[in-house]
């Protein structure tokens, strides 16, 4: 084949020599369309809230300490600050509040220090754990023994002879009472006015000489 330039002049063409022509390398779109980037945004809002949920249900599902593990009795021997407690992992320095029932009320803070077996009335009985108090606040040792409440920051409100405070958070106020048999006080908790409403803690202490008995058998029954 030939083929002619504007000067006149020829010259050969062989359409066997020209240029194979680049072939396109077919490009893959990784984009989303508007539809499925909507649906993409809502499955992950979805995934956020079932594992936002699932926290917060773990949170409220987390075991509350019981009343026992918050209530103990504290006393002294040999000097020494001492709490009994149905809690074996208290941490050093955790905050105690101290609750006096005896006569006009008082109320004070100590800090915890060791666990120990040395100190208490009896720290084998009742599976009670023992713990040296450091007292800090507020507390007259010879007005001992006393209601210890670990980890308490609310109010400690006094109506006459109640004690009460509300240990759960709920509105509902726990009231402390006492009575003694006849080596030992008897110390309780009650969701409601003692003796009417739940007995929710009872903790006996053993003083080591005899009193005069005023327990009812209803502060003596098992706590729930």
């Amino acid at each position: 084949m030939r083929s002619t330039s504007k000067s006149g002049s020829s010259r050969s063409f062989d359409a066997n020599q020209m240029p194979s022509p680049t072939r396109a390398t077919p490009s893959i779109d990784w984009g989303l369309t508007s539809g499925s980037a909507t649906v993409l945004k809502c499955t992950m809002i979805l995934l956020t809230t079932i594992v936002t949920v699932s926290c917060d249900s773990n949170s409220v599902h987390r075991r509350v300490p019981s009343l026992s593990e918050r209530l103990g009795v504290v006393s002294t021997k040999a000097n020494e600050g001492c709490l009994e407690i149905r809690n074996p992992s208290l941490e050093a320095n955790t905050e105690v509040r101290i609750v006096n029932l005896s006569g006009q009320l008082t109320s004070g803070i100590a800090r915890l220090g060791v666990r120990t077996s040395s100190c208490g009335s009896d720290s084998g009985a009742d599976r009670l754990n023992a713990y040296v108090v450091r007292f800090e606040k507020g507390v007259l040792p010879g007005q001992m023994p006393m209601i210890g409440v670990v980890n308490y920051v609310g109010k400690i409100k006094s109506d006459g002879d109640l004690v009460s405070v509300d240990l759960d958070g709920d509105g509902q106020l726990e009231y402390f009472h006492s009575c003694v048999s006849t080596e030992g006080i008897h110390f309780t908790a009650w969701t409601g006015r003692p003796l009417v409403g739940k007995l929710r803690w009872h903790q006996y202490h053993y003083l080591g000489y005899d009193v005069t008995p005023t327990c009812t058998k209803a502060e003596l029954g098992s706590a729930k």
